[in-house]
């Protein structure tokens, strides 16, 4: 099944994934997915709104 959506980032599949326990290679994996959102966000010719930019969220 396919679900329409509109453009899904590489770096969101990675975040989605990590939310449901994926275990991250990269100790430093938040860093590089902010740096490259917050690049994105910044250089994407295809109106990439600046919410892309990831910000982890604090452990409640």
């Amino acid at each position: 099944m396919h679900i329409p959506s509109g453009r899904v980032l590489i770096e969101d599949v990675l975040i989605f994934a990590h939310e449901r326990g994926a275990v991250p290679l990269n100790e430093n994996w938040e860093a590089v997915v902010s740096r490259v959102k917050q690049r994105i966000a910044e250089e994407a010719t295809w109106g990439a709104p600046s919410s892309l930019i990831y910000r982890s969220q604090p452990d409640t």
